[in-house]
């Protein structure tokens, strides 16, 4: 299918606003996909989640999302987390509530703007119990800035580069009797998304030469679980990845304004990081 204007203009790669890639990639990711970047979003404030009930209710969606928990089990995370006693503040049961909702697009809508949030108001606290002089507001901003640019590398982490196209060949997958699905399994069931950047010695010593993959894996940014190359080796016929490339399935955009930051917010930031402070 040939790009319209549009999908060529947008600046998928330098969009600091995830709301708007969310929108852009709405029709071509995956429930799954869609589920696991509300989750991203919630792992990357993890030390600020306290409790047990917020971190169980990640734990619990990101399962749902790999169809190994129920809708039950999914539902019983949910609600515990909204009603768990917060150790800090509401926003952390109130955002993990969000990523174990039953509507995997409701929950990656809404989930950045939380967390975003979250570490704005925990970056202020900081700031003024460190110094009751500091620039809450300030530092309520930039730590709320510097949250949405990570999460717009989340999305990108999971979804890639849609116009990127992934040639991958079966010898690699043949390589040393599947070591690199092997080992692609084990960074994704045990977490270890930390180690992606050495699984490109993997690929090449594999054969990989694919220029995408292997600045994927290199790049500066985090991974997470859902990262689209882990998952197009942990399971290539199936990867959502390779879909959208084939497929091509792509309806008209639409984009809708990302909430701006306003005076109130940054005022509701200081008050409530003040408040705490006292």
């Amino acid at each position: 299918m040939e790009k319209s204007k549009a999908m060529i203009d947008f600046p998928w790669q330098d969009c600091t606003i995830p709301e708007n890639l969310l929108w852009y990639v709405r029709d071509a990711a995956s429930d799954r996909q869609l589920r696991l970047f509300a989750c991203g979003c919630c792992r990357a404030i993890w030390p600020l989640l306290q409790a047990d009930a917020p971190r169980r209710a990640v734990d619990i969606s990101e399962r749902y999302a790999d169809q190994c928990a129920t809708a039950a089990e999914l539902r019983a995370a949910e609600e515990a987390s909204r009603n768990a006693q917060s150790l800090g503040y509401w926003l952390e049961n109130w955002t993990t509530a969000e990523a174990a909702g039953p509507d995997p697009w409701h929950a990656a809508l809404w989930t950045p703007s939380l967390t975003a949030e979250a570490a704005a108001e925990a970056a202020a606290r900081a700031a003024l119990k460190a110094d009751p002089a500091a620039a809450a507001e300030q530092v309520a901003s930039d730590a709320w800035h510097a949250e949405r640019q990570l999460q717009c590398l989340v999305l990108r982490d999971i979804c890639g580069n849609l116009w990127e196209k992934v040639r991958m060949r079966p010898d690699w997958l043949l390589w040393e009797n599947g070591r690199l699905a092997k080992e692609a399994h084990a960074i994704y069931e045990e977490g270890q998304f930390h180690e992606v950047p050495a699984f490109a010695r993997l690929l090449e010593r594999a054969g990989c030469d694919d220029a995408a993959i292997l600045a994927h894996c290199r790049g500066p940014h985090v991974h997470f679980r859902g990262c689209w190359v882990v998952d197009l080796l942990r399971a290539p016929q199936t990867s959502r990845r390779t879909e959208v490339i084939s497929g091509r399935r792509w309806a008209p955009l639409t984009f809708k304004p990302a909430r701006l930051q306003t005076p109130s917010r940054r005022e509701r930031w200081s008050a409530s990081a003040r408040t705490q402070a006292a």
